[in-house]
């Protein structure tokens, strides 16, 4: 049994008892065999496949969290197998499996509603990846009702006495759970891009204590101190620093229509935000990590410059960051996990008719390794372009407003 999640093939016997349907084990076995591998950007050793997925066979009943995250899985995989047989020219099963995996989400939604609202401690990792694996199925799908599961989630955590319970400090960390809570916290992040709200766990108010919350330090200790664990950046391809300030720019930034702007805060973002590159920058010897890095650090110096500073984007230093981005997008080959951000952060610049060609090339061949979200980013920068062009505002060329006006207020990412 352990070793299907450990070298998948086939779908051995003894599954037949857990998904006595043809369609649900077919759709399962796509998800643990095809589907967690696109989430993750170093596939050996996947911990979605190892330690997460075998979660929902230690649940029985259909008001569990082990229920929970089986329909989570098969949700992810009809996902993915409905895009693919539509790519290749299978509009007729396509349709048919995007309805199977809309029928398992339903499901999936309710049965997470149900364990939410009891209790939460005695299956807490199985949970959480269930909400954090129905939530990339809705980024996947480009599904516009993700923002319940996201107040679920930050719901959840309250109500069991929050992260700090759920990650205590000095102890062994589960890697399922491990696996679910990073997923999550990138999730909220790219909710806040998303949306322009602050969704991030990371938060606390408009400002991230220093080196983060807790918790967060816990995990990070976790990885030198349990061999076993994977590293934060060999699963999204970003460092973990990096990633803390990240959200608190993406904060800051969001939260200055409602409370105003801050000197010290902007003042301490943009230093933190250059030493970055020339002291936690330079650290790092993987060459993937290294490009999602500097794509993600190139994106905050554009947002730091174009929304705190107030330069233009026609400015020299945002276009040569912006084109550093495409440059690092066509280096990473398929592996292009994470990068639709930085892509979309960089296009948001391009006035420049040669740009925004290499843009939409770049933006075609991530549709190798994406889902039906990557026709939504393609459509966002389009439509910020058309409306740059046409002398529209900030705020109508931004990727928030032109997704609620186009009808497509999908979680990007």
């Amino acid at each position: 049994m352990g070793s299907f999640f450990l070298q998948p093939t086939d779908p051995p016997d003894f599954l037949r008892s857990f998904f006595p349907s043809d369609e649900d084990l077919r759709c399962f076995h796509h998800c643990v065999t095809y589907s967690l591998s696109i989430i993750v950007v170093f596939e050996d050793h996947n911990p979605w496949t190892e330690h997460v997925a075998p979660l929902f066979m230690a649940d029985g009943g259909q008001s569990t969290s082990g229920y929970a995250l089986k329909l989570a899985l098969l949700y992810l995989g009809a996902v993915h197998l409905s895009y693919l047989q539509g790519r290749d020219g299978n509009p007729t099963e396509s349709a048919k499996t995007r309805s199977l995996a809309l029928r398992y989400r339903k499901e999936c939604l309710a049965s997470i509603r149900k364990v939410s609202s009891v209790n939460l401690v005695t299956n807490i990792a199985a949970f959480l990846s269930a909400c954090a694996l129905t939530l990339t199925a809705d980024l996947l799908a480009a599904n516009t009702r993700w923002r319940e599961l996201m107040r679920i989630v930050n719901r959840a955590i309250r109500d069991v006495g929050g992260m700090d319970v759920i990650i205590p400090s000095s102890t062994v960390v589960d890697p399922a759970l491990k696996c679910a809570v990073e997923a999550l916290v990138n999730l909220s992040l790219l909710s806040t891009f998303s949306s322009g709200q602050d969704y991030s766990l990371l938060s606390d108010g408009p400002q991230i204590v220093e080196g983060g919350p807790i918790w967060w330090k816990n995990l990070g200790e976790a990885e030198m101190r349990q061999p076993g664990l994977r590293r934060f950046e060999t699963s999204c391809g970003i460092s973990r620093s990096l990633i803390l300030q990240f959200t608190a720019l993406a904060s800051y930034l969001f939260q200055i229509p409602h409370h105003g702007r801050d000197a010290s805060i902007e003042n301490r973002l943009k230093e933190d935000w250059l030493l970055w590159a020339s002291s936690q920058g330079v650290l790092e010897q993987n060459k993937r990590v290294q490009a999602g890095s500097m794509a993600i650090w190139h994106a905050g110096k554009i947002l730091i410059l174009s929304k705190i500073r107030k330069v233009p984007v026609s400015d020299q230093t945002i276009q040569e960051a912006a084109s550093r981005i495409l440059d690092i997008c066509a280096s990473v080959g398929d592996k292009v996990e994470y990068l639709n951000w930085p892509l979309i952060i960089a296009c948001s610049t391009f006035t420049d008719s040669n740009k925004r060609d290499i843009a939409r090339m770049q933006l075609k061949s991530f549709e190798i390794q994406c889902c039906y979200e990557i026709e939504v980013v393609q459509m966002v920068c389009e439509e910020m372009w058309t409306r740059m062009d046409e002398g529209e505002d900030e705020e109508a060329c931004g990727w928030v407003e032109i997704l609620l006006e186009s009808g497509c207020p999908v979680l990007l990412g």
